[in-house]
This record gives structure tokens, sequence and C-alpha cells, in this order.
């Protein structure tokens, strides 16, 4: 026998079998990751056969971690928010740090800071100019103003955009880990020359809360239950996403939790959210 040739087709066989298996280990763990196609599917056609229009496609099949998002205000040290947005030289006309309440100005533009709230408003009239630019040329236009004020572009989501009497008008959220985080939002008007107003309330994210021991609901499982929702009928969804969620009661807070949560958001602009923990709807 030729001891020689008989160990190569072992090495051989023992390397396709590890090869398989491996193959094998990295499916199981792809299934545990992601919801099935089958299941997307079905459950698409099981809505839309209740008058629910949603594709197949919209669907965020990635599973997520069972966590809750940390964010801490924005403007929680008030001298250092002003030096940000005014520059190094402005004077402080309000300085109440047992309410939080703050107010600071230059010659181009005022600072308030109330709680976790806040306005930016600049003294110039608004331009007469209105560009002529796509939605999203000017989204990312001001998202640039944004960046060269201090916020991390990559931190901002904008959620809705509108022309207005002076010029445009836009809301954005945060973002973790490409996830949006609503209830939290920044409304921003600007005009041809630059920003108008900054107002409403700004966390950015800090840390996670790790919950190990329960997984969260697919978000087949918990949109497959809309079909006894007969109001719904009738609705065509725009975006479909996986995100967190800061209920209003808690924006007083310097310090909040984002629960996780399914967002689906209709043409017409509305949000509905549903707990991915439980699966009800968070009104």
């Amino acid at each position: 026998m030729n001891w020689g040739r008989a160990k190569t087709i072992l090495i051989v066989l023992f390397l396709a079998l590890d090869v398989f298996l491996l193959v094998i280990l990295m499916r199981t763990r792809l299934s545990s990751l992601q919801i099935s196609e089958d299941t997307v599917i079905k459950t698409a056609h099981i809505l839309q056969e209740h008058g629910i229009h949603i594709t197949p496609e919209q669907f965020p099949v990635q599973r997520k971690a069972n966590r809750n998002v940390i964010l801490k205000n924005y403007f929680e040290t008030p001298s250092q928010a002003a030096e940000q947005l005014l520059g190094r030289h402005f004077d402080t006309l309000l300085f109440d740090s047992e309410a939080h309440a703050y107010r600071y100005e230059n010659q181009e533009a005022t600072l308030c800071i109330n709680g976790t709230t806040f306005t930016y408003e600049v003294k110039r009239q608004p331009s007469s100019l209105v560009r002529e630019g796509t939605i999203e040329k000017e989204t990312e236009r001001i998202l640039h103003l944004l960046e060269s004020m201090g916020f991390a572009k990559e931190t901002l989501a904008p959620i809705s955009f509108s022309k207005t009497e002076k010029g445009y008008s836009l809301e954005v959220v945060p973002v973790y880990k490409k996830a949006r985080v609503y209830g939290v939002v920044m409304h921003i008007t600007a005009d041809n020359e630059g920003i108008l107003t900054i107002s409403g309330n700004w966390f950015t994210p800090v840390a996670t809360e790790q919950q190990e021991n329960e997984r969260l609901l697919d978000v087949t499982t918990v949109l497959v239950n809309l079909m006894y929702r007969p109001e719904l009928q009738g609705i065509r969804v725009e975006r479909l996403e996986s995100g967190f969620l800061v209920h209003d009661d808690f924006l007083s807070s310097r310090e909040i939790a984002a629960v996780p949560v399914y967002i689906l958001t209709e043409k017409k602009g509305e949000r509905f959210y549903f707990d991915a923990r439980t699966g009800v709807q968070i009104q």
C-alpha cells in the first residue's frame, strides 16, 4: 500500500470536511442574525391582503441586539455650546445655573438655553433669493452648514424637508450606529445665505445598556398583527426601519434612555412606533 498517497487522500478528505462544517456553521449563524426571505415574503403578502401596502424589500431583515441607548444633553455645558455656536467672543445676558437657563449673544446671533431645549437665531434678515436646488442637494447643504457649526454630520439624520416663505425647513434626529433615535429632534431653518434658526432639543449617544437575556421580537412578528387593525387598511408604507425612541416625558432630563423600536412611516408622513421587545404600539 502507498501510505504517502493514502495520507494525502485523508488530509484532503479532512480539509473538505472542515470546509463543509464551516459552511454549515456560517449558514446557521447567518440564519440566526437575520430573518429568512420566505418569512418576509409571507408577512408582506398577508399585510397586502389586509390593505396594508408594503413590499418585502422594505423590511429590515437584520436582527438587532436588545439594548437601550443612553444619550446626554448636548447643552449640558452651556458656555462650551455658546463658544461652539457663537465663537469665542460673546456676551452673557442670562446665567441661572439652578434653572439651567442661559442667554448668550454676539453681533451675529443669540443662543438661549432653557433646561434641555434651546434656540439659536441669527440677527440678519432672511435673504430674498431662493435656491432652486433639489431636496437632496439643499438637505446636504444644510447638513454641511450644521457640521461647520460643530455638529458631527454622521450623527444627524434628516427626517423632513420643506420649503418655506423664508427659505427651507429641515428636521433632524440623532443617529446611533446608523439607527435613528426618534423623539429627540432639532428644527433648522435656512435661506440662500446660511442658517437662520436652530431650535428644539439635542442629545448625543454616550453609552448602551445591553439586555443579554431577552431577544427582540422580529419585525415580521410585530407587523403581522396589523392585519387585525382595520383602521390601518389602505395605508401605503414609505419606510420601515429599526431604531430607537425617547418618549416626550423624559426629554426634560439631562440624560435619557432610548428604547429599541420598529418605525413604520406611511406615505403621508405619519409614523407608527412599535416596542421591539413587546410588539405594543407606543402612542
